[in-house]
Formats: structure tokens, C-alpha cells, sequence
């Protein structure tokens, strides 16, 4: 479990999110642990299916080209 300070989080929130996907992380205030970042699962959320755009909702495309085409195509949609 990683473990950072308030200030770490302000300058590096999305990596720090985007990281607590695979590992739980402890947010500290001053040394003293106040609050845990972790990945949400469905479980979290009884009696509700997990919001639409997250992670564990959304199939992955299969492609038959490059994914630059893909990418353009769901910008705008």
C-alpha cells in the first residue's frame, strides 16, 4: 500500500488516481494517515451497477487497424 502526503496528491492527483486502480494508497496529513484512495468494484456499489465510463464497464474494441482511426471515430462522437 503506498502512502503520500495531502501536498503529493494536490501536484500529482490524476497519477496518484490512476494508480490506486491496481494498489490502495493512504493519504497523510502531517504524518497522520486520513483518508485511502482504492479502486471502487461493484461490490462498493450494492444494488447499482458501476457508472458508465468506468473501467471495468467498458468492453475494449478489437481492431483491424491502427487505433488512430478508433480514437478520432469516439472523440467525436
Amino acid at each position: 500500500m503506498n502512502s503520500i502526503s495531502i501536498r503529493e496528491l494536490h501536484q500529482s492527483t490524476g497519477k496518484i488516481v490512476r494508480s490506486s486502480a491496481t494498489e490502495s494508497t493512504v493519504i497523510t496529513d502531517r504524518g497522520r494517515p486520513v483518508a485511502i484512495i482504492k479502486a471502487i468494484t461493484a461490490a462498493d456499489l450494492p444494488g447499482q451497477s458501476l457508472p458508465p465510463g468506468h473501467w471495468q464497464s467498458q468492453s475494449r474494441p478489437v481492431l483491424a487497424t491502427n487505433s488512430t482511426a478508433a480514437v478520432s471515430t469516439d472523440r467525436d462522437r
